[in-house]
């Protein structure tokens, strides 16, 4: 679950859903594809999703999505946001991660 926008995002029975934090009413966003996802987080506008060994950036007002660098996530244990980069721990090591193309670097 994260927060966007004044929105909550949840991940649910392989579906992602906007709630409003105010009386609980949701939406389901795009098609039921998020079954195994591993992590979500908000930043600059977009969710990001790691979900089957990929990171994915997802559009909030459709729930739009494309994949971000190769499918190397496997065993991600968490994902969140700080300034300008993703961080995400993989295997006992802590990577960052660059939201705009999927590079990374282990820390």
């Amino acid at each position: 679950m994260t927060a966007q926008g004044g929105r909550l995002y949840i991940v649910q029975n392989q579906r992602l859903h906007r709630v409003s934090p105010t009386d609980g009413t949701w939406e389901v966003l795009g098609d039921p594809t998020w079954g195994g996802t591993g992590g979500v987080v908000a930043q600059d506008g977009h969710l990001y999703i790691v979900q089957n060994q990929r990171l994915h950036r997802v559009n909030p007002t459709d729930g739009a999505w494309a994949v971000l660098g190769d499918p190397t996530w496997r065993g991600s244990e968490g994902i969140t946001a700080l300034k300008d980069h993703l961080y995400i721990m993989q295997n006992q090591h802590l990577h960052r991660v660059s939201p705009a193309d999927g590079a990374w670097v282990v820390l």
